[in-house]
């Protein structure tokens, strides 16, 4: 491709300029991500004008501009787990797990709290702005010191999928950098003021071609803020799309193009939790990073080795360690909205998305 624009993977609004040599839709698509659905619901664009065939006439310089579904415009959590003590939430990338200042944007717990006791509410895991995926609530006192203790003693597995930047020359090990303050207190820095012990495994599982991007299936092992961030940076590879502790380079796809992302490359997929919860939780890699990898010149089967690593590395806990917990004190809220409270799932403890209406904004 001789001079593309910006295109941003599926899952949001993307473009590009024509390149030589392109003369119609469908030849583009040879390059450039547009599916039959883009053009059945209207959102195909050449300048002003909605395309309505593939055999849309395109001439060199001429801006193709594919428009966002509208559900994935405005995302949304969604509710993976809820019972009397836990509650297990999908959280997008442009939202906040908790709002500490004015202004920071849509706040999960917030989110969480409509139709519940706010105040029941305790978030044992926080994710990023900028970072999706699984994120553990608890609703009972019993709850939140039976997960302190599952972690205290680690029996809390977390695996994250992510795509750094470069080559991760070494197929498998461990981040050990103690992180402590940055000069921005609100930042991280790897030996840094006050650094505690942090570790942090990770796994490659493929490289992009030309050595541009890693897929690494992230491990972390001790609860530092920005652990995972901070320590991928630290290692010379930062994550994709992180503003903070990234170089801000653009992201080169394989034809070419520059792909914008405007979140951080980088997932919660599952979430194991020991005795007595013995409970797996798996939250599906975002639309946008998988098309992000592919515009990498990955492949769809490396996201599927991601997974699977994930799943073999965290299996699902023996159900025989299944316990009840004491019973919470006061009113139990669950199945806010009307949804009915759901249990593990499948046998590899997937869950279905359950979407409540929009709050939290």
């Amino acid at each position: 491709m001789s001079n593309p624009d910006t295109a941003r993977a599926p899952g949001g609004r993307r473009k590009i300029l024509v390149p030589a040599g392109v003369a119609s839709l469908d030849a583009l698509r040879g390059v450039f991500p547009i599916t039959e659905a883009d053009l059945a619901e209207g959102r195909v664009f050449v300048g002003r004008t909605r395309a309505s065939s593939f055999a849309t006439p395109l001439a060199e310089g001429a801006l193709v501009v594919v428009e966002a579904p509208v559900e994935e415009r405005a995302s949304e959590p969604a509710v993976l787990h809820e019972d009397p003590h836990l509650l297990v939430l999908d959280k997008p990338a442009d939202w906040v797990t908790i709002a500490e200042r004015k202004g920071q944007g849509r706040a999960l717990l917030a989110w969480a709290s409509e139709g519940r006791a706010a105040s029941e509410l305790h978030a044992t895991s926080r994710l990023d702005l900028g970072v999706s995926g699984l994120v553990t609530v608890a609703k009972s006192e019993p709850a939140r010191e039976a997960i302190a203790r599952v972690r205290a003693e680690g029996r809390y597995g977390r695996a994250y999928v992510a795509i750094a930047e470069g080559d991760v020359a070494s197929p498998e090990g461990v981040w050990n950098a103690p992180i402590g303050r940055a000069a921005d207190p609100r930042h991280r820095a790897a030996n840094g003021r006050d650094a505690t012990e942090a570790r942090s495994r990770f796994l490659c599982v493929a490289k992009a071609p030309g050595g541009r991007a890693t897929l690494l299936v992230l491990f972390p092992e001790t609860g530092r803020t920005h652990q995972l961030r901070v320590h991928a940076a630290d290692a010379g590879h930062p994550l994709l799309g992180d503003r903070v502790y990234g170089r801000g380079k653009p992201i080169v796809a394989a034809n070419g193009a520059v792909l914008a992302l405007e979140r951080i490359a980088l997932h919660c997929h599952r979430v194991t939790l020991g005795a007595p919860f013995a409970q797996a939780f798996t939250s599906a890699i975002p639309e946008a990073l998988a098309a992000l990898w592919e515009g990498l010149g990955g492949a769809t089967r490396d996201l599927e080795a991601a997974r699977d690593a994930a799943t073999n590395t965290l299996p699902e806990p023996s159900v025989a360690d299944r316990r009840e917990l004491p019973a919470p004190r006061g009113r139990v809220h669950a199945g806010a909205r009307g949804a009915r409270p759901r249990g593990s799932g499948g046998p590899r403890g997937d869950h279905a998305p359950r979407r409540g209406p929009r709050g939290g904004r």
